[in-house]
Protein backbone atom coordinates (compact mmCIF):
# COMPACT_ATOMS: atom_id res chain seq x y z
CA UNK A 1 0.00 0.00 0.00
CA UNK A 2 1.29 3.43 -0.94
CA UNK A 3 1.11 5.51 2.41
CA UNK A 4 2.97 8.62 1.12
CA UNK A 5 4.11 10.10 -2.35
CA UNK A 6 6.55 12.85 -2.72
CA UNK A 7 7.92 14.63 -6.42
CA UNK A 8 11.69 13.81 -6.14
CA UNK A 9 13.69 15.72 -8.84
CA UNK A 10 12.11 16.00 -12.19
CA UNK A 11 10.48 12.87 -12.84
CA UNK A 12 10.61 10.67 -10.29
CA UNK A 13 8.66 9.48 -7.45
CA UNK A 14 9.58 8.82 -3.80
CA UNK A 15 7.29 6.79 -2.01
CA UNK A 16 6.60 5.63 1.41
CA UNK A 17 5.20 1.91 1.45
CA UNK A 18 3.92 -0.91 4.07
CA UNK A 19 3.88 -4.17 2.84
CA UNK A 20 2.87 -7.21 4.24
CA UNK A 21 6.13 -8.95 3.78
CA UNK A 22 8.41 -5.90 3.98
CA UNK A 23 6.98 -3.88 6.68
CA UNK A 24 7.28 -0.35 6.24
CA UNK A 25 9.95 1.06 3.45
CA UNK A 26 10.70 3.60 0.86
CA UNK A 27 11.28 3.41 -2.70
CA UNK A 28 12.00 5.45 -5.65
CA UNK A 29 9.94 5.10 -8.88
CA UNK A 30 12.23 6.60 -11.60
CA UNK A 31 10.91 8.31 -14.33
CA UNK A 32 6.93 8.05 -13.14
CA UNK A 33 6.12 11.61 -13.37
CA UNK A 34 6.57 11.89 -16.77
CA UNK A 35 3.69 11.85 -19.06
CA UNK A 36 4.86 8.66 -21.03
CA UNK A 37 5.21 6.67 -17.97
CA UNK A 38 2.86 3.39 -17.60
CA UNK A 39 3.42 3.40 -13.73
CA UNK A 40 2.57 6.92 -12.67
CA UNK A 41 -0.84 6.54 -12.92
CA UNK A 42 -0.74 3.44 -10.64
CA UNK A 43 1.27 5.18 -7.89
CA UNK A 44 -1.33 6.88 -5.62
CA UNK A 45 -1.52 6.96 -1.96
CA UNK A 46 -3.61 4.37 -0.83
CA UNK A 47 -3.56 2.33 -3.60
CA UNK A 48 -3.04 -1.81 -2.95
CA UNK A 49 -0.20 -2.74 -5.82
CA UNK A 50 1.44 -5.25 -6.27
CA UNK A 51 4.95 -4.25 -6.38
CA UNK A 52 8.58 -5.76 -8.32
CA UNK A 53 11.38 -3.53 -6.24
CA UNK A 54 14.79 -3.93 -7.16
CA UNK A 55 17.75 -3.07 -4.41
CA UNK A 56 20.14 -1.18 -5.81
CA UNK A 57 22.90 -0.80 -2.73
CA UNK A 58 20.54 0.56 0.25
CA UNK A 59 18.24 1.96 -2.02
CA UNK A 60 14.61 0.16 -3.27
CA UNK A 61 13.85 1.05 -6.93
CA UNK A 62 10.17 0.50 -8.43
CA UNK A 63 10.53 -1.37 -11.52
CA UNK A 64 7.10 -2.61 -12.47
CA UNK A 65 3.48 -2.43 -10.93
CA UNK A 66 0.05 -3.12 -11.38
CA UNK A 67 -2.83 -1.49 -9.24
CA UNK A 68 -5.42 -4.21 -6.87
CA UNK A 69 -7.22 -1.36 -5.46
CA UNK A 70 -7.37 2.30 -5.81
CA UNK A 71 -10.30 2.68 -3.46
CA UNK A 72 -12.13 5.22 -6.07
CA UNK A 73 -15.53 5.55 -4.60
CA UNK A 74 -13.60 6.86 -1.09
CA UNK A 75 -11.24 8.73 -3.13
CA UNK A 76 -14.05 11.00 -4.08
CA UNK A 77 -15.77 11.73 -1.02
CA UNK A 78 -13.41 14.39 0.47
CA UNK A 79 -14.34 14.17 3.98
CA UNK A 80 -13.95 10.24 3.95
CA UNK A 81 -10.58 10.53 2.50
CA UNK A 82 -9.71 13.44 5.01
CA UNK A 83 -10.30 10.61 7.66
CA UNK A 84 -8.41 7.77 6.00
CA UNK A 85 -5.41 10.35 5.88
CA UNK A 86 -5.77 10.14 9.50
CA UNK A 87 -5.70 6.87 9.97
CA UNK A 88 -2.56 6.46 7.82
CA UNK A 89 -0.38 9.26 9.75
CA UNK A 90 -1.56 7.72 13.22
CA UNK A 91 -0.54 4.37 11.27
CA UNK A 92 3.33 5.86 10.31
CA UNK A 93 4.03 7.63 13.56
CA UNK A 94 3.06 4.22 15.50
CA UNK A 95 4.96 1.68 14.14
CA UNK A 96 8.34 1.01 14.51
CA UNK A 97 9.00 -2.03 12.01
CA UNK A 98 9.23 -5.36 14.61
CA UNK A 99 5.22 -5.62 14.27
CA UNK A 100 3.10 -8.51 12.65
CA UNK A 101 3.46 -7.14 8.82
CA UNK A 102 0.54 -9.31 8.11
CA UNK A 103 -1.89 -8.50 10.79
CA UNK A 104 -1.23 -4.57 10.49
CA UNK A 105 -1.52 -4.43 6.69
CA UNK A 106 -5.02 -6.33 6.96
CA UNK A 107 -6.08 -3.55 9.41
CA UNK A 108 -5.30 -0.74 7.24
CA UNK A 109 -6.61 -2.91 4.43
CA UNK A 110 -10.10 -3.45 6.56
CA UNK A 111 -10.23 0.33 7.54
CA UNK A 112 -9.90 1.64 4.16
CA UNK A 113 -12.85 -0.38 3.22
CA UNK A 114 -15.20 0.11 5.71
CA UNK A 115 -14.30 4.43 5.24
CA UNK A 116 -15.46 3.56 1.89
CA UNK A 117 -18.51 1.33 2.57
CA UNK A 118 -20.17 3.07 6.08
CA UNK A 119 -21.22 6.34 6.49
CA UNK A 120 -19.76 6.89 10.02
CA UNK A 121 -15.74 7.89 9.51
CA UNK A 122 -15.42 9.04 12.91
CA UNK A 123 -16.21 5.65 14.25
CA UNK A 124 -14.55 3.75 11.95
CA UNK A 125 -10.94 5.92 12.54
CA UNK A 126 -11.80 5.48 16.58
CA UNK A 127 -12.02 1.49 15.83
CA UNK A 128 -8.26 1.89 13.64
CA UNK A 129 -7.03 3.30 16.93
CA UNK A 130 -7.89 0.57 19.29
CA UNK A 131 -7.15 -1.67 17.28
CA UNK A 132 -4.04 -0.04 16.23
CA UNK A 133 -2.39 0.11 19.56
CA UNK A 134 -3.60 -3.59 20.35
CA UNK A 135 -1.35 -5.00 17.75
CA UNK A 136 1.64 -2.88 18.42
CA UNK A 137 1.13 -3.64 22.36
CA UNK A 138 0.83 -0.39 23.59
CA UNK A 139 -2.75 -0.47 25.03
CA UNK A 140 -3.27 -0.29 27.98
CA UNK A 141 -5.46 -2.12 30.24
CA UNK A 142 -9.12 -0.95 30.14
CA UNK A 143 -11.61 -3.82 32.58
CA UNK A 144 -10.01 -2.94 35.67
CA UNK A 145 -8.73 0.32 38.38
CA UNK A 146 -5.15 1.07 37.31
CA UNK A 147 -4.73 2.08 41.32
CA UNK A 148 -7.03 -0.84 42.64
CA UNK A 149 -7.19 -3.20 40.25
CA UNK A 150 -10.78 -3.41 40.62
CA UNK A 151 -13.06 -4.48 37.86
CA UNK A 152 -15.89 -2.03 36.29
CA UNK A 153 -19.30 -2.26 36.86
CA UNK A 154 -21.97 -0.62 34.94
CA UNK A 155 -22.88 1.62 38.63
CA UNK A 156 -18.93 2.52 39.01
CA UNK A 157 -17.79 6.19 38.23
CA UNK A 158 -15.08 6.34 35.98
CA UNK A 159 -12.63 8.67 35.46
CA UNK A 160 -9.25 8.79 33.05
CA UNK A 161 -6.18 11.37 33.65
CA UNK A 162 -3.62 12.67 31.36
CA UNK A 163 -1.58 9.93 31.96
CA UNK A 164 -4.38 7.24 30.29
CA UNK A 165 -4.87 5.54 33.70
CA UNK A 166 -8.51 4.62 34.53
CA UNK A 167 -9.30 5.66 37.75
CA UNK A 168 -12.55 5.07 40.51
CA UNK A 169 -14.04 7.81 41.97
CA UNK A 170 -12.38 6.24 45.44
CA UNK A 171 -9.28 6.63 44.33
CA UNK A 172 -9.43 10.18 42.27
CA UNK A 173 -6.51 11.73 44.99
CA UNK A 174 -4.06 8.96 42.79
CA UNK A 175 -4.75 10.18 39.41
CA UNK A 176 -2.54 13.08 37.48
CA UNK A 177 -3.71 16.29 35.61
CA UNK A 178 -7.30 17.11 34.35
CA UNK A 179 -10.04 14.46 34.59
CA UNK A 180 -12.70 13.12 32.11
CA UNK A 181 -15.55 10.74 33.09
CA UNK A 182 -15.85 7.95 31.02
CA UNK A 183 -19.13 6.26 30.47
CA UNK A 184 -19.43 2.07 31.05
CA UNK A 185 -20.95 2.07 28.27
CA UNK A 186 -17.40 3.22 26.69
CA UNK A 187 -15.33 1.26 28.10
CA UNK A 188 -17.89 -2.22 27.29
CA UNK A 189 -17.77 -0.48 23.47
CA UNK A 190 -13.47 -0.57 24.06
CA UNK A 191 -13.55 -4.29 25.28
CA UNK A 192 -15.89 -4.96 22.10
CA UNK A 193 -13.62 -3.54 19.46
CA UNK A 194 -10.37 -5.44 22.03
CA UNK A 195 -11.84 -8.96 21.80
CA UNK A 196 -11.92 -9.00 18.06
CA UNK A 197 -15.21 -7.92 16.70
CA UNK A 198 -16.27 -5.58 14.11
CA UNK A 199 -18.26 -1.95 14.56
CA UNK A 200 -21.02 -2.68 12.48
CA UNK A 201 -23.60 0.30 10.62
CA UNK A 202 -26.21 -0.48 12.74
CA UNK A 203 -24.13 0.39 15.96
CA UNK A 204 -26.14 3.16 17.87
CA UNK A 205 -23.36 5.63 19.37
CA UNK A 206 -24.05 9.18 19.74
CA UNK A 207 -22.18 12.41 19.02
CA UNK A 208 -20.75 13.36 22.52
CA UNK A 209 -20.18 9.21 22.73
CA UNK A 210 -17.84 9.42 19.75
CA UNK A 211 -15.69 12.63 21.19
CA UNK A 212 -15.21 11.18 24.47
CA UNK A 213 -14.26 7.93 22.85
CA UNK A 214 -11.88 10.13 20.94
CA UNK A 215 -10.45 11.92 24.18
CA UNK A 216 -9.77 8.42 25.32
CA UNK A 217 -7.77 6.78 21.96
CA UNK A 218 -6.02 10.43 21.59
CA UNK A 219 -4.71 10.26 24.86
CA UNK A 220 -3.05 6.13 24.61
CA UNK A 221 -1.43 7.93 21.09
CA UNK A 222 -0.37 10.96 22.46
CA UNK A 223 1.46 9.34 25.35
CA UNK A 224 3.49 6.68 23.18
CA UNK A 225 3.31 9.16 19.79
CA UNK A 226 3.95 12.13 21.87
CA UNK A 227 3.50 13.97 18.09
CA UNK A 228 0.68 15.68 17.02
CA UNK A 229 -1.82 13.99 14.51
CA UNK A 230 -2.23 16.86 11.94
CA UNK A 231 -4.50 15.52 9.60
CA UNK A 232 -6.88 15.83 12.56
CA UNK A 233 -6.61 19.62 12.38
CA UNK A 234 -8.34 19.25 8.70
CA UNK A 235 -11.84 18.19 10.61
CA UNK A 236 -11.79 19.44 13.60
Amino acid sequence: MILRKQNRNESDYYLTIFSPEMGLFNAISKSSRKITSQKGSHLDTLNILNLQIYQLNTTNIVTQCECLNSFFALKENFTKTIYAQTAIEIFQKSIAGNEDSEKLFELLENTLKKFQNFENAELILEEFKIKLLLLIGILPEIKYCFYTGKKWQESDQIYIDNQGHLSSEESITLTEGQLEKIPFKIIKLINFIIEGNQISPKLIIDKEEIITLKKITNIFLRNYLFLEIKSEQLYL
